[in-house]
């Protein structure tokens, strides 16, 4: 070992040292520390010795792992360096500096592959795949190519959100039923004539997400109401004006602005927007739907990630739904609003709550201000319980990569920032996790979202089977 002139390492232990070599190479210590060589280099790097690489694969060779290749060491030695320019220091000098090194490796096998062992023993060895790997899933792409972007050839045209559920198969089949039914209304008339004109848009729109050379959200939504038609929209123009994207000239697949007439032509074009886009924004509402769910299913199969966006109640967020219902139905009094609200949010309320019961049936009457309360309350537990199902409880949460075995979870954002943060650290390759150790699985957990990406198992008979028979 050589001396570390600028660089002291904090306490390291030869126990903690076989802590983190069984992290890095995903088993346990293969033979029994004989030599004490674990304690020896423990202390060597305490007392501001560095570890070369010769050294390092000595250490491995006498607990019993298998060396490694010097493009892996020197990750493991300066991993930010690699990533960055290919380039690092050539010695481990700190046990931080090992920590970390040893944590970005595992990021690295778990992105790759859900499974650090396998990790180890694959890239510790293939400098080449290493370095490809590396390049592709861990270094940073800059913005500059985004802000240079051409804009489109055929430029997309606007939809009123107030007119966006015109699009929607149950809004336009009413409006033909009322016209059908009474040809020569003067209002029915100026319905369709509108209903005619926000399809020709929708048409207009679809064909030039067809024709977009690049295309980098998918938006998956399930709409049938006219107020989440306007939800949708405004969270559209929200997300794409947020700082964190605005400049990036994305290309972001905006569902109430295109309208394909065919069920069969539409289902085949979503399929292609969802293989040619790089991650997708599921908007968990207040129902969900086969369509939705299978494209996020269908995302996560890809093997890309999928943002699922809740909204968190607030005090504007209650403002802004009352807001919108007063909009779209104007002439609705404050009382049959908030028991729009309650039906929507809590269908069951009006067999469960008995106050509510009776002030439904009109034998008694309850007050604006309780029955806000028991809408938001509604509104609230239903977004809440949505975020803990995907983030915390559904095992469906987790989808497996059909080309690799590699689980992919599901991220949760509750803020509309947050969505487009996590949006660019996806594009631009900078994507930050923590890998936990927890009752033997190993957790790659999101940063911005908290949760969790990806899980190796603790399951050895499950890991075991699972390799044995999934083709890689």
């Amino acid at each position: 070992m050589t001396s570390a002139a600028n660089e002291k390492s904090a306490g390291l232990s030869g126990e903690r040292l076989r802590i983190l070599l069984e992290q890095l190479t995903g088993q346990s210590l293969p033979l029994t520390d004989q030599p004490g060589v674990l304690q020896q280099v423990a202390e060597s790097i305490s007392a501001g010795q560095s570890l070369g690489y010769s050294q390092f694969n000595e250490l491995l060779l006498n607990v019993g792992y298998d060396r490694v290749d010097h493009e892996f060491f020197l990750y493991l030695c300066d991993p930010r360096a690699v990533r960055s320019s290919g380039n690092g220091t050539p010695e481990i000098s700190s046990s931080d500096g090992l920590k970390e090194g040893i944590n970005a490796f595992r990021e690295l096998a778990l992105l790759l592959y859900g499974n650090v062992k396998y990790g180890f023993k694959v890239l510790s060895k293939d400098a080449a795949r290493f370095s490809h790997f590396i390049s592709q899933f861990r270094r940073e792409r800059s913005d500059l190519e985004f802000r240079s972007r051409h804009e489109p050839l055929v430029r997309l045209k606007r939809i009123d959100p107030k007119d966006t559920h015109l699009l929607g198969y149950i809004s336009g089949g009413e409006i033909k039923k009322r016209l059908e039914a009474d040809p020569q209304n003067p209002d029915f008339k100026a319905e369709k004539a509108r209903l005619d004109e926000v399809i020709e848009v929708g048409r207009w729109n679809h064909n030039v997400y067809l024709t977009f050379d690049h295309l980098d959200v998918y938006v998956a939504t399930s709409m049938r109401e006219k107020h989440e038609f306007v939800f949708v929209s405004e969270f559209m123009s929200r997300l794409e004006t947020e700082p964190h994207i605005r400049d990036l000239k994305l290309r972001i697949f905006d569902p109430t602005a295109a309208y394909c007439p065919d069920r069969l032509d539409k289902g085949l074009a979503e399929a292609l927007m969802l293989k040619r886009a790089a991650c997708t924004v599921y908007l968990a509402q207040e129902s969900d739907t086969l369509g939705k769910d299978s494209e996020l299913a269908s995302t996560l199969a890809q093997g890309k990630p999928v943002i699922a966006f809740i909204p968190e109640m607030s005090d504007k967020f209650w403002r802004y739904l009352q807001d919108t219902f007063r909009n779209i139905y104007p002439e609705e009094p404050e009382e049959e609003m908030f028991l729009r609200l309650l039906k929507i949010y809590n269908p069951g309320a009006a067999w469960s709550d008995n106050e509510l019961r009776l002030h439904i049936s009109g034998q008694t009457t309850m007050d604006l201000t309780s029955l806000a309360n028991r809408a938001r309350e509604a509104v609230r537990l239903h977004y809440d319980k949505r975020a803990y199902t995907l983030k915390e409880s559904h095992p469906l949460a987790l989808q497996t990569n059909l080309s690799s075995g590699v689980a992919n979870g599901v991220l949760v954002v509750r803020k509309i920032d947050a969505c487009a943060q996590l949006i660019k650290q996806i594009l631009l390759n900078k994507m930050q996790f923590s890998v936990e150790d927890k009752d033997g699985y190993v957790l790659l957990r999101e940063v911005i979202s908290g949760s969790i990406f990806r899980v190796m198992t603790a399951d050895r008979l499950l890991t075991n089977s699972f390799w044995n028979f999934y083709n890689r």
